[in-house]
């Protein structure tokens, strides 16, 4: 923009902002009010400023063009979502800094999914009764509360093929 063609657009904002004053302060005083003309130029000083800084910026700015692709997928074509899940929890357990409730939930879970589906009962809503279908090594699991052991994959395996066992 040159120098010209700046300072004519800054005379027509500023000629705009006082028509905008003094049509106020006419208004105000036609209507019988009584305006405070500096307190009224402030205000328009005030919202003029944001809207030309707002029309100069859009103006000057492109349109922001979010990809939303990933560069690599979180899966790999054909992988299973649930495995994929199960995995990453899995590999959470083992190494991270503190064992959270994550793998204990999951395996009840799958304990009152096969209780239910064998024998209509659940863990989670009659442990007596459950306690008396399930393995002694399942019931110390099932009742153990926070702060929970970190389990081998071997202990893992064998409390799975105990459920599977129901």
């Amino acid at each position: 923009m040159s120098t010209r063609t700046g300072l004519r657009t800054w005379l027509q904002r500023a000629g705009l902002a006082f028509v905008v004053w003094l049509g106020v302060c006419a208004g105000t005083y036609a209507l019988g009010g009584t305006p405070r003309p500096g307190l009224v130029a402030l205000t328009i000083v005030a919202v003029a400023a944001v809207l030309i800084l707002f029309l100069d910026l859009s103006a000057s700015t492109e349109a922001s063009v979010w990809d939303v692709r990933r560069e690599q997928p979180l899966l790999s074509p054909g992988e299973d979502p649930g495995l994929a899940r199960l995995n990453r929890m899995l590999t959470a357990h083992q190494v991270g800094n503190t064992v959270d409730s994550t793998l204990h939930d999951h395996l009840v879970g799958l304990l009152d999914q096969r209780l239910l589906a064998r024998h209509g009962v659940t863990w989670s809503a009659d442990p007596v009764r459950a306690a008396t279908l399930v393995h002694p090594d399942l019931v110390r699991f099932a009742e153990a509360t926070s702060p929970y052991p970190r389990l081998k994959p071997a202990q893992i395996d064998v409390l799975i093929d105990r459920i599977e066992a129901l």
